[in-house]
């Protein structure tokens, strides 16, 4: 398909349109013979024909929006004597900055360059700071402190106020519900939260920090205490272990050396028959067996 340049397609137009409003213009001389009071004023009512191809008036100026400038492939199909394409360039726009770095530098030369700073030597610059210095040693003044006057902070008070204190109980029936049914456990997080939806205008509020040592100091009470049972009741608490009286370990040991071969299950009643006084409770079967075992394998490791 032949396409029409825009210059040559403006001029044929211009021409066209001019020829029409010459030809009209001769018919409205031809016939102003006849009418009155119209002659010398052109009758602008007739309709005028313009090309089929264009749209209103020919002004030699192209409107389009800015997103219908862009690049085309291929010519558009149009009418006979339509204009084929509109401008297929566009000027690019402000490339963006791709290397923080490189940005940098340069503003960083442009400064230099324009005064506004210097770089100097990290060897030359004691000289210069101590002139200055020497300029505005009498105006600066120089605090005199007393002895004392950096004491250490009393224990628990280095970091500044605590609020965990009028939280506590708060903190607590959440750990409690927590440990009762593990659904409604939550970390210190989640208690700093609901803490500060129970008291909206509130600010003092304890840091997660302090939430987090008031659990942990919980969590070894709970240690501490009695577990319950299946069945809801407590169970005792287990009594501490201490360490043989020597004067039965030594009776153990003499065991082992004079019947190597003697079982922990053998030894228990002899044990039972020298020391009746010994506290079962404390000095239970197991434990006595347990010991003859300890002093079997030791005898065993010094004999090899």
């Amino acid at each position: 398909m032949n396409t029409i340049d825009d210059e040559d397609y403006y001029n044929a137009s211009d021409a066209a349109l001019s020829g029409r409003l010459c030809s009209e213009a001769d018919d409205a001389d031809a016939d102003s013979d006849t009418e009155s009071g119209d002659e010398d004023e052109l009758d602008l009512s007739a309709e005028i024909v313009l090309p089929r191809c264009v749209i209103g008036r020919v002004t030699g100026v192209r409107v389009a929006t800015e997103a219908r400038i862009r690049r085309r492939l291929k010519t558009w199909k149009c009418s006979r004597g339509a204009v084929a394409d509109l401008p297929t360039t566009r000027k690019k726009g402000r490339e963006k900055e791709k290397s923080v770095v490189a940005y940098a530098k340069k503003n960083l030369v442009d400064m230099k360059n324009a005064g506004s700073f210097a770089v100097a030597e990290v060897s030359d610059l004691p000289q210069p700071m101590m002139a200055m210095f020497d300029r505005f040693v009498g105006e600066v003044p120089v605090p005199t402190l007393g002895q004392g006057w950096a004491q250490r902070p009393a224990h628990g008070t280095m970091y500044g106020a605590k609020y965990i204190s009028r939280f506590m109980k708060e903190v607590t029936e959440m750990f409690k519900r927590g440990a009762e049914n593990k659904s409604d456990k939550i970390g210190p997080a989640r208690m700093v939260e609901t803490l500060r939806l129970n008291y909206p205008k509130r600010y003092d509020i304890p840091g997660e920090s302090e939430v987090r040592t008031a659990i942990s100091t919980l969590y070894a009470g709970q240690r501490k205490r009695p577990a319950a049972t299946s069945d809801g009741s407590l169970q005792p608490p287990l009594k501490k272990q201490f360490r043989m009286e020597q004067r039965y370990a030594d009776f153990l040991k003499e065991l082992v050396m004079n019947h190597p071969g003697m079982l922990p299950k053998a030894a228990l009643p002899l044990f039972r028959k020298e020391y009746p006084d010994a506290d079962t409770e404390v000095y239970t079967d197991a434990r006595v067996k347990l010991k003859m075992t300890a002093s079997r394998r030791h005898f065993k490791e010094a004999s090899t």
